[in-house]
């Protein structure tokens, strides 16, 4: 009796466990307490429709995408965002039996903690339509890498003269020196970047937190410094100058050159004493040999003086002066400087007709050349780099006259250019002047002024060449600050490039006496 007793007991007992255990299921149908779907506690709900309702509600709402700067609202249907509610529901039933559910029983009977069970968030979308709305929102919103560019940094400066609503677009050529200009670093543009957004975009949909889709950015760096930039600055620059401008220039580290309207034909003028130097080189075997041809060669250069120019040029013509004139052609165009010549010497008042070049023939622009002494920016450039390169054992010149010339006379030649001491126009557009190596030739005429220089600049050498002419007049001051300008603006395009390639300065080029050297009474 007492073993049946026991044994009624415990079914009774089993049975009450079973009848608790169906109806504990019942009630924790759909969503066993203590699973979370996703970030979500569901266990509110009691219905399978409610669940798939709520889900959708909560899940499947727009987004608010965010790329530089912009917001775009963005539907789940734009990128085919469904929420796989029929898979969840099955993860989430399987809690409903075996060891979670009894553990899940069991705990809330002893009032235990209950343990925490996760089922994902399953969910789709359209990746070919994600990636075409990506698109549409880079296409829009995406901003372009900058170049290099050249603007003023003394902002307050020119709010006071522009207004405070100015544009640095604003800021073209003025007819004063402007100390402070400067190169702007280039900048990065910013794209969309399409495969570490998609892989974000679910987060966004599927939280937790705000519904905030903070689209990955892919930078472009923005590009190098190029040396035609620097051009087209000049030329923008110039554009309002008036009158016309004419520019070379050539940076001796690399060779690469830039230029706009270089091969204009311009007066002669003084510039023209470089290649009468270099021809006089060519025909003569080095200083030494004639003591008097080096100290008319330091007057010529030195001291820009026509006459002793025109002693060069009645020695090179064995006593004719025109003569000699015509070698100094025949040596420009030998080494390639089909628009430069020379038909008589320095301050020839008799009439001639000029030799037709490709410069003077030109229509487009007419600076009123003399017929006499002509030539153009970038010939005169292309001299003073070859004078440069020869000065080293290369370039030009060697190349055209390897048993005329050495580098011991193109060393000469830059010797005697660097006793011009005239620290205006491309010389005085550098910072801190005095303390600069520069080696230059100017030439002056009623309507043209111009200026070559070998400047030893902050990423190495380089030879620049500025043209102006006015008709008419041309302004000393106007055309003096022109010349600064333009000067300054092509130092701190250097400094830039030094900084961004790492080009370190090296020291000018040592440049001793030519042997038998005569210095100039009160010469130092």
């Amino acid at each position: 009796m007492q073993g049946y007793a026991k044994v009624a007991i415990a079914l009774a007992l089993g049975l009450g466990l079973i009848r608790l255990y169906s109806l504990y299921k019942v009630q924790a149908a759909p969503i066993l307490p203590g699973v979370m779907i996703g970030h979500h506690d569901l266990r509110r709900i009691k219905t399978e429709a409610g669940l798939v309702q709520t889900l959708r509600e909560g899940i499947e709402k727009p987004v608010l995408a965010e790329f530089n700067g912009r917001r775009v609202v963005v539907e789940p249907e734009a990128v085919g965002f469904r929420v796989d509610v029929d898979r969840i529901l099955a993860e989430a039933e399987t809690y409903l039996g075996g060891d979670p559910f009894l553990r899940t029983v069991l705990r809330q009977t002893l009032g235990l903690p209950e343990e925490r069970y996760q089922v994902p968030i399953y969910y789709w979308f359209d990746r070919p339509r994600a990636r075409t709305l990506l698109a549409e929102i880079n296409a829009a919103h995406r901003t372009r890498p900058q170049a290099y560019a050249l603007q003023p940094v003394d902002r307050d400066w020119w709010a006071a003269q522009l207004g405070e609503e100015f544009s640095l677009a604003e800021v073209g050529f003025m007819a004063f020196p402007y100390p402070h200009w400067t190169w702007r670093p280039g900048r990065p543009g910013a794209q969309v970047d399409f495969d570490a957004s998609l892989e974000s975009m679910a987060r966004a949909f599927i939280g937790p937190g705000e519904r905030h889709w903070a689209l990955s950015v892919r930078e472009e760096p923005g590009p190098d410094p190029e040396l035609a930039q620097l051009g087209a600055a000049l030329d923008a620059f110039t554009a309002n100058f008036l009158g016309f401008a004419s520019f070379y220039l050539q940076d001796l580290t690399t060779g690469e050159e830039t230029a706009f309207d270089s091969a204009v034909a311009f007066s002669g003028m003084s510039n023209l004493k470089l290649l009468i130097a270099m021809a006089t080189m060519q025909d003569i075997d080095g200083i030494a040999s004639d003591t008097d041809i080096g100290q008319w060669m330091d007057l010529a250069l030195g001291d820009s003086n026509n006459a002793a120019a025109n002693i060069l040029l009645f020695a090179l013509g064995d006593g004719d002066v025109r003569r000699g004139a015509a070698a100094v052609t025949a040596f420009g165009r030998a080494v390639g400087l089909e628009n430069t010549f020379l038909l008589t010497g320095y301050d020839d008042a008799a009439s001639v007709a000029p030799l037709v070049t490709p410069a003077n023939s030109q229509t487009e622009w007419n600076t009123r050349p003399d017929p006499h002494l002509q030539t153009t920016a970038a010939d005169m450039g292309r001299v003073l780099a070859g004078i440069y390169a020869c000065a080293h054992g290369g370039g030009v010149f060697i190349e055209t006259f390897p048993a005329d010339i050495t580098p011991d006379e193109c060393r000469a030649v830059l010797f005697y250019l660097a006793h011009n001491e005239f620290q205006e126009m491309l010389w005085g557009g550098l910072p801190q002047r005095n303390a600069r190596t520069v080696w230059h030739k100017h030439g002056f005429s009623d309507e043209q002024h111009g200026d070559v220089a070998l400047v030893w600049g902050p990423a190495g050498p380089y030879v620049i060449s500025l043209f102006l002419y006015r008709p008419g007049w041309l302004d000393w001051d106007v055309s003096n600050s022109t010349m600064y300008n333009a000067s300054r603006i092509a130092w701190r395009f250097f400094e830039a490039t030094a900084r961004r390639e790492g080009r370190a300065f090296a020291p000018p080029l040592a440049l001793a006496p030519p042997e038998g050297y005569v210095p100039q009474p009160g010469a130092e």
